[in-house]
Parts: C-alpha cells; structure tokens; sequence
C-alpha cells in the first residue's frame, strides 16, 4: 500500500487564493477549497487520475453555480455498472451533496461515457438543491 500526499498552490482565481490538498487513497481523490470539500470515489474498471478529478470539480461545481457556497462538501462516484461487458449507460454516476446545516442529498445518472454521467448527475443535483432550498425559503 502507498500513499501520496501532494499540495500545489494554484494562482488566485477570481480574487480569491485557491489552496488544493490532493491525496490518492484506494482510488479516492479528494480536494479542499476554502469553503466546500470536493472528493471524488471511482470503482475498480475506471481509472481515476487527477485530470478526471479537475474535469469532475469543474463539471459539478459549474453546474451548480451559485448554489455551491451553501455546501460544505460533495463527493462523486464513479463506477462501471457492466464492468469490461461495456454497453449502453454502463457508466454511474452518483453525486452526495452535504449541505451546511441539513441531511445529505445524492443522486445518481447513468451514461455512455462518465463525462455524460458526471454531467446528467450535477443536473439532477442542482434541481434536488433548488427544490430544497426553496422549501427552506418559503418556512
């Protein structure tokens, strides 16, 4: 067993200094902004690298916009449902969202190709948090 520990500091995005923590554990890479942890789990057929983890930071976090300063963390897994079968919508994607002072949500979306599924998942995911937090408004 190994374990790697990596910290790189990236230039200031948006005027505000971005500090990520990266540690491969079993296939786990995790992140840590300022205010939202982001880690991502994949199964044992899709190999997880740190280009996959930034493209799933990106997809997830764009998609849900404004909502992701109300999240204190969010984890995504990725698995291939078929295994080396292939197939159509062999791909999983299952999104754990812990908002700051509620129970996590998740959802999940299957897909061809785990863009696809990171994609469909953050979509469902921004629908869950909006209907939640505008239940939230209206009390």
């Amino acid at each position: 067993m190994s374990f790697q520990f990596r910290e790189k500091t990236l230039r200031p995005r948006l005027a505000c200094s971005v500090s990520i923590i990266a540690t491969k554990i079993f296939g786990k890479m995790q992140k840590r902004r300022d205010d939202m942890q982001f880690q991502m789990n994949t199964g044992s057929d899709i190999h997880g690298d740190r280009h996959l983890v930034d493209d799933a930071e990106k997809i997830v976090t764009a998609a849900l916009g404004h909502l992701a300063h109300r999240l204190s963390r969010l984890e995504v897994h990725l698995a291939d449902v078929n295994g080396a079968k292939g197939g159509a919508d062999d791909i999983r994607c299952t999104i754990e969202a812990r908002p700051e002072g509620m129970k996590p949500l998740a959802v999940t979306h299957s897909d061809a190709n785990a863009k696809a599924a990171m994609h469909g998942a953050a979509k469902k995911l921004r629908t869950l948090l909006d209907s939640e937090f505008g239940k939230l408004a209206r009390r």
